[in-house]
């Protein structure tokens, strides 16, 4: 092995590492290898809409536009929010509904099983209420076709009193 391949070889198990006792373990481990292992889903573009203020108490609207610009139909598969928004939230509702939610490691999932028609679009409402004053961001994952094929999504809503 050559110097220059020993060094890519300690620096690659040298970020795993950190990876494994930052982030827990075989979990960690996991994470890190899924998110490299990741891309964006072919053909499909995502936009939000959302307010961007809202007063402590209101119930709003966040709109995920899903549209696939393939000629065959494709799969939503699920929808993480991750609690550094929705700290500030209640989720009530979606439409259409999802299939199961869970939480784990910050992020709110949303699991669906919904087509997103070819050349057409899928929308989803999540309700929203606000309960926390102040500023609250954080990403909006949407996954096609599978769990490591997302487009990302930053939201921020302020919340005022």
């Amino acid at each position: 092995m050559t110097k220059s391949g020993k060094t890519i070889l300690i620096v690659v198990l040298s970020t795993i590492g950190l990876c494994v006792v930052v982030c827990g373990g075989g979990a960690g481990l996991l994470f890190y290898l899924g998110y490299q292992a990741s891309q964006s889903p072919e053909n499909i573009t995502v936009t939000v809409d959302h307010p961007v203020s809202v007063k402590k108490g209101e119930t709003f609207i966040v709109e995920v536009h899903i549209d696939n610009t393939d000629s065959a139909d494709q799969k939503l598969v699920g929808i993480d929010i991750y609690e550094d928004y929705l700290d500030g939230f209640i989720l009530t509702s979606t439409n259409p509904g999802f299939n199961e939610s869970s939480n784990a490691f910050g992020i709110r999932s949303l699991i669906y099983d919904h087509t997103i028609p070819a050349n057409g679009r899928l929308t989803i409402q999540i309700e929203l209420q606000a309960v926390n004053d102040g500023m609250w961001a954080g990403d909006l994952d949407v996954m096609v076709n599978g769990i490591l094929s997302f487009t990302t999504y930053y939201i921020q809503t302020q919340v005022d009193p």
